[in-house]
């Protein structure tokens, strides 16, 4: 009886306690910046990037909400100096403002029930975001550095970074570990562009323009607003550049742009951006 009344006790001061933290709304921010994020949403299935990074680049999303897409297309379209901005501005993941399509009833119940869960446990590494921007920027050592201090370190991720800083012995150790994750898996394009871009840093074009062709043949889209092929493309770029094909080059940086007009890299080998 005595367990009874204790646990009808505890949901009582549960209820309580979510209704003040409802009615004090300490959270007001976080519901404005959902429909930001919401409006961020609508710019970018219709490719507004622009607008998209507009709407999310708001103090609150920026600081709580783990904008991965935001982080993403901030490094896509070149700005890294920002990318880097938001990466360090993130605290932590406290949010209220998954609550915030709700109706009175449903918001109050949301908000009790957050009580429980208003810190989530996430797999955020600042290290990880930090190293992914040295690596896009071109800065590999920088990107090593970073890299070193993950919490998980990513054998395919490993091999692009070693290549890049012509560690071919290190490089080729993390293709075996890279190669065991993805070998028996249908969608078999990440490990062929991974091989692709360590043969192209070794300049054994050959191989490499074979790999990254197979990656493109590997890929698990197939139609014309697919992006997943977007980086073996500017890979392919790269090669016919070292080949002097630039007709072959131009070809692929046009194909970037095709499903990605904000692609930085595919807008400087067009020649539509300056230095």
């Amino acid at each position: 009886m005595l367990k009874k009344i204790l646990i009808f006790f505890v949901f009582v001061l549960i209820f309580l306690c979510g209704a003040v933290f409802y009615l004090v709304n300490p959270n007001d921010e976080q519901y404005k910046s959902y429909y930001k994020e919401l409006t961020a949403l609508e710019s970018f299935d219709k490719g507004d990037m622009e607008s998209f990074v507009n709407n999310m680049n708001n103090p609150v999303t920026v600081k709580y909400h783990m904008p991965f897409s935001l982080y993403l297309a901030l490094i896509n379209m070149g700005r890294y100096d920002e990318a880097i901005n938001t990466v360090n501005a993130h605290v932590k993941y406290y949010d209220y403002s998954f609550c915030a399509p709700h109706k009175i009833g449903m918001k109050l119940f949301c908000r009790i029930t957050n009580i429980f869960f208003g810190v989530s446990v996430h797999n955020f590494d600042k290290n990880y975001w930090l190293s992914l921007i040295a690596f896009e920027k071109g800065d590999y050592k920088t990107a090593v550095n970073y890299n070193l201090k993950q919490k998980k370190q990513n054998a395919c991720y490993n091999v692009k970074l070693y290549s890049s800083i012509e560690n071919f012995e290190l490089a080729e150790k993390n293709l075996n570990e890279c190669e065991k994750k993805f070998f028996e898996k249908k969608n078999k394009y990440n490990l062929y562009q991974t091989m692709g871009y360590f043969y192209l840093k070794q300049n054994k074009l050959k191989a490499a323009e074979d790999y990254l062709k197979r990656s493109v043949r590997y890929s698990s889209k197939k139609d014309s607003l697919y992006k997943g092929n977007n980086t073996t493309y500017l890979l392919l770029a790269e090669l016919y550049e070292a080949l002097n094909k630039q007709d072959k080059a131009r070809a692929y940086y046009e194909e970037v742009i095709k499903t990605d007009p904000y692609n930085y890299k595919a807008q400087k080998g067009l020649g539509l951006v300056s230095e």
